[in-house]
């Protein structure tokens, strides 16, 4: 019973905060998307394959090898499951695979004949300078505040579904059980915070924002591209090993990625998403390192 009034009063702070939102917004018009008067990149739907192409099969071959690598050296022990065997090194391979999986995602959008990076990082409609960079990052991260308590009200409703219909749920979201087995060790945390504040929204942003939502929208228009494309990022969140916590993880995310893809809209740089994106990986960060 005080569970369920610990959500009912999560979900109360969460509908405050959400008309505060509302009421500024109101007042300002601060969530307001303006008409095209800048175009966001052309990305066609054959341009998918390559990038996309490069994550999966660049991830999946290094991690084959990474295993491959750790069995010739005598490190895997032959007990372990093959599913448990990655996990105990993982802030290191994990580190290196999304690395290489960003420098060659750069390196594509770079060299590419449409020249991908310009347009998802510089507005056609300023001059390329730090000061534009910096400016958009920080616009991002203040949207942090307007999409935190829609986000945190989706966890709540999504915790009382559990409290009312399914009772305790145990398990955590792979990121943050990843995350939360690297505390107690100094050089594990610091890979971890490296990866998931920085390496990891920077990589999801070129792939979601940049070529996903880029794409999506020019054959489904803005709103129901911002839908398509925040379906799929949260989506690619699910895992069969988070269970019920399925349920709060892809809604909440889906919450989420929709203001983020708002920031790309809004502001028609990945540099203002990459601000809302580091900012709430890198709260959740601080969160969990202070209840655990």
């Amino acid at each position: 019973m005080e569970a369920f009034d610990s959500e009912l009063q999560s979900i109360y702070l969460a509908l405050i905060c959400v008309a505060c939102v509302l009421l500024v917004h109101y007042k300002t018009q601060v969530l307001h998307l303006d008409a095209d008067s800048i175009p966001l990149p052309r990305v066609r739907f054959s341009d998918l394959i390559i990038p996309l192409g490069i994550y999966i099969v660049l991830s999946t071959t290094l991690y084959a090898f990474a295993y491959l690598l750790l069995n010739s050296i005598g490190w895997v022990d032959p007990d372990l499951p093959d599913d448990l065997v990655l996990e105990s090194f993982h802030p290191y391979i994990e580190m290196v695979i999304m690395s290489i999986c960003l420098l060659c995602m750069l390196a594509y959008c770079k060299y590419s004949p449409e020249g991908y990076l310009d347009h998802f990082f510089w507005n056609i409609t300023h001059e390329r300078s730090w000061r534009f960079l910096g400016y958009n990052l920080f616009l991002g991260v203040k949207t942090y505040f307007s999409a935190f308590p829609f986000v945190f009200l989706m966890n709540a409703l999504c915790v009382l579904f559990y409290a009312i219909f399914i009772g305790e749920v145990i398990e955590e979201q792979e990121a943050v059980s990843f995350f939360i087995k690297s505390i107690d060790n100094h050089s594990d945390l610091f890979f971890s915070i490296l990866l998931i504040i920085f390496i990891i929204p920077l990589l999801e942003e070129i792939i979601f924002r940049g070529f996903i939502h880029s794409s999506l929208r020019q054959y489904l228009g803005r709103f129901w591209g911002m839908i398509t494309s925040s379906s799929i990022f949260a989506l690619f969140h699910f895992s069969t090993g988070q269970g019920w916590k399925n349920l709060e993880i892809v809604l909440s995310l889906f919450v989420l990625s929709l203001f983020i893809t708002w920031t790309f809209e809004k502001r028609r740089t990945l540099m203002a998403p990459l601000g809302l994106h580091m900012t709430f990986n890198a709260v959740s960060v601080v969160a969990l390192s202070l209840t655990h």
